[in-house]
């Protein structure tokens, strides 16, 4: 049977699925994985990896991983492949790069509370300095998302909201 493939060529997501499900025998998931790391499809490759417990491409991910993806790293992390000085890493990486979520998130795997902290402070200033997007186009939000109660102060009828059981046109 044919693969079914993507754009680049690879397998689509429903035929990897398959394919990573044993339902397509004969499939080298080693050279799958490569192609997908070429591809620059990391989580994919991941999944390949995982599955023939390879351990020199499972250490070119986490290489990867330190570099730009504390996602992947959190995975790798689960089949015990990083060290806390690996997150910590990771952790000065985003940071210079002015990931202040992702480097509080790895300080803190590597156990570096302080400094998570630190970045946690840095990335909550500037959630607080971001103007908020209007909702649709007559309403300005008044908090930010995640703040406040969501609830506005004003009855629906006064907003000109349609009454229960009404389509506020006039007409029920």
């Amino acid at each position: 049977m044919a693969w079914r493939r993507s754009a680049s060529g690879l397998p689509d997501a429903l035929e990897r699925r398959e394919i990573l499900a044993g339902n397509r025998p004969g499939v080298d998931l080693d050279a799958l994985g490569r192609a997908y790391l070429q591809a620059g499809w990391l989580s994919d490759a991941l999944d390949c990896f995982e599955r023939t417990g390879n351990r020199e491409a499972l250490a070119e991910l986490r290489r990867l991983a330190i570099e730009r993806d504390p996602f992947l790293l959190e995975r790798l992390a689960a089949l015990g492949e990083v060290s806390p000085a690996q997150w910590a890493e990771a952790a000065r990486r985003a940071e210079a790069e002015g990931r202040e979520l992702h480097a509080a998130r790895c300080f803190a795997r590597a156990g570096e509370l302080e400094a998570a902290t630190r970045a946690g402070e840095r990335a909550a200033a500037l959630r607080a300095s971001l103007a908020y997007p209007a909702r649709g186009r007559h309403e300005p939000r008044t908090s930010p998302p995640g703040g406040g109660d969501g609830e506005r102060s004003e009855p629906a009828a006064e907003r000109g909201a349609a009454p229960p059981g009404g389509n506020g046109r006039g007409a029920a």
